[in-house]
């Protein structure tokens, strides 16, 4: 019997060894993976934690907004609500002229000076309900099509109401699906300088675009021909081209002015806006609405402001009031209330007068055909006379001096400290003149630098008063003059056939001794 053969136990032991030791380290590694995974869990849930702890913290410690920021919170939240309130009845005008018309230059242009224009674009305000629109003259200005969008898309062609040029404002309307949103008109004499305001319009076609600013000036007169209709409210609020015509507001919603002008030396804003404020906007809006045109009172005079030294020789304790410098016809109202050259107007229809100014809006504003008190200072004495509003017109005016006039020679005089050639006023030249005068110092040459030319004189010029002192001869004048010191005021009532433009008759100039 053959021999079984034995197994090698340990040759199998060698064999299976390296297969179990692959499995145990792969577990391992698993179970390694595994408990890192467990810790890198762990332990970002406890960064997390402390993380939010941390947070947490920060939000238990933090405190409510000083008053500071409150108040800053809630006027931001007033620009908004306000914004919210007027927008709907701020609507954006475009206009477009006829091709035809480029050959005319159309009248200024509140940004860019003279220009021609196809296409304009402006902005105006809702004022009442049944689609009435205040905005800039100028806006609307030379334009043979308009076009007024609403601030909720829709568009209208409108109609023309009204226009004043003095005032630059004119009334559209539109008709459609009324009641229109509207904006409340408020008081703007109400305003103090630094109160907030808002401007809301179109500026270079942006619609309904809002800036804020403060008031940084009342009452501010700017250059025009128009200047004495015109005293503006002056903000930083930015207002660009495009805003004309649009509402300035103040934080009750309310309608304060209509934007109209910027002073710029670029085109643009330089923080200097103008606008008509409503103390001025709604007596014109009310006359167009009602009648279509504006209708002013007139006395009939020519003025000229208080300077200190005018108002120290007439008697007041301080420059105020409307200086007269001429009555322009003996028909006017002016005249026949026994108003004159030389006084000061110093209350009409029992309020005070601050200025020339302020006295042509009163005088324009009041009904015609209505008689209200006027007080003047005449020679030191205060004087109440009754007169009667007359319809405001033009003066023409005159025509240039006659050649023969310029050209006659009469015997002068030497020259005097006024450092001027004088002669005495002949009825032959009175006649040349045109002059309604009799007696007077005719003032034939002015030396440069004196103070004749400090005064204003011009040649031609016939003085009739110094110092209230009515002058008879050269004399007279010289021995006045010559009383004079370093310091005093002189008055001097002048007629003269080169003031002409400013007014057919007496004007005063006013001036200190050097």
């Amino acid at each position: 019997m053959e021999p079984v053969p034995q197994t090698d136990h340990s040759s199998v032991r060698l064999t299976r060894s390296p297969m179990r030791r692959q499995v145990v380290l792969s577990l391992l590694v698993a179970v390694g993976l595994l408990i890192g995974i467990g810790i890198g869990i762990f332990i970002s849930r406890e960064a997390s934690a402390r993380q939010q702890h941390r947070l947490l913290q920060v939000n238990r410690s933090w405190e409510p907004p000083s008053v500071a920021v409150s108040t800053a919170l809630a006027l931001s939240e007033a620009f908004a609500e306000v914004a919210r309130r007027v927008e709907p009845a701020v609507v954006h005008i475009e206009t477009v002229a006829e091709p035809t018309s480029t050959s005319a230059l159309e009248p200024f242009d509140w940004f860019h000076g003279p220009r021609r224009r196809q296409r304009g674009e402006g902005s105006g305000v809702l004022v009442d309900a049944d689609g009435y629109i205040l905005t800039n003259k100028h806006v609307i200005e030379d334009a043979a099509r308009m076009r007024v969008r609403l601030a909720d898309g829709r568009t209208f062609v409108p109609q023309i109401i009204g226009t004043d040029t003095e005032t630059d404002l004119a009334v559209l309307r539109i008709k459609g699906s009324a009641p229109f949103s509207v904006a409340p008109v408020g008081d703007s004499e109400a305003l103090k300088v630094g109160d907030w305001v808002l401007a809301i319009g179109s500026p270079f076609g942006l619609e309904q675009s809002v800036t804020a600013g403060i008031i940084s000036a009342k009452d501010r007169v700017t250059a025009g021909p128009h200047a004495n209709f015109q005293q503006f409210l002056q903000t930083d609020a930015a207002i660009n081209p495009g805003n004309s015509g649009g509402p300035l507001v103040n934080l009750k919603g309310e309608v304060i002015g209509i934007n109209a002008q910027i002073s710029t030396s670029t085109g643009v804003s330089n923080g200097v806006g103008f606008a008509i404020p409503t103390s001025i906007a709604i007596p014109v809006y009310n006359q167009l609405v009602a009648t279509g045109k504006v209708e002013r009172g007139w006395l009939g005079i020519v003025l000229d402001e208080v300077k200190p030294e005018a108002a120290r020789v007439y008697g007041l304790d301080h420059p105020h009031g409307a200086l007269v410098h001429d009555v322009v016809s003996k028909d006017s109202p002016a005249a026949q209330a026994g108003i004159q050259s030389a006084d000061i107007i110093v209350q009409f229809d029992g309020q005070s007068v601050r200025d020339q100014r302020h006295l042509t809006r009163m005088v324009a504003s009041s009904p015609i055909g209505r008689v209200v008190p006027v007080t003047v200072m005449r020679d030191g004495r205060r004087l109440t006379l009754q007169v009667k509003i007359g319809p405001r017109q033009s003066i023409s005016p005159s025509s240039a001096l006659p050649t023969s006039a310029q050209k006659e020679s009469t015997r002068t005089r030497q020259r005097v400290k006024l450092g001027a050639k004088l002669q005495m006023l002949s009825a032959q030249t009175a006649r040349s003149f045109n002059l309604p005068i009799t007696q007077g110092v005719v003032v034939s040459e002015i030396e440069e630098g004196s103070l004749a030319s400090e005064l204003g004189l011009q040649t031609h010029d016939v003085i009739l008063r110094v110092n209230r002192q009515t002058i008879g001869s050269i004399e007279q004048l010289e021995a006045i003059i010559s009383q004079l010191q370093s310091g005093d005021d002189l008055v001097v009532e002048v007629i003269g056939p080169r003031r002409l433009l400013d007014g057919p008759g007496r004007h005063v100039l006013t001036t200190v001794v050097p």
